[in-house]
């Protein structure tokens, strides 16, 4: 999912249950306000919704947006952010995996 590859992805490899969550560590702390997750062509493998929290540390965690597009390609906006890491945690429920084939944080 974070290869720039549309043909690879994370699944959950079950249906989505809420507090499931994919975690992104940046490598150091990026200035972002956009989060972009994209089913590619898994399209009826979107969180239903989801909340997107950021961390500094990994250990203590921000929310900063909550997605309920129900899309395949969903973005979250939000304030300016500093921080190192993303976590995306489910809030929905569906039969369908929950699939990312890209993932992007960006300003």
């Amino acid at each position: 999912m974070l290869d720039g590859d549309i043909d690879t992805r994370y699944t959950s490899g079950a249906g989505q249950s809420s507090g499931q969550w994919v975690e992104v560590g940046m490598g150091k702390a990026e200035n972002f306000d956009k989060v972009l997750l994209d089913a590619g062509s898994n399209v009826n493998d979107y969180a239903r919704s989801a909340d997107v929290y950021v961390s500094s540390d990994g250990s203590e965690w921000t929310k900063v947006a909550s997605i309920a597009s129900g899309q395949p390609v969903e973005v979250a906006s939000f304030a300016t952010q500093t921080a190192r890491y993303v976590k995306v945690v489910d809030t929905g429920s569906a039969d369908n995996w929950w699939s990312i084939a890209e993932f992007n944080a960006y300003d």
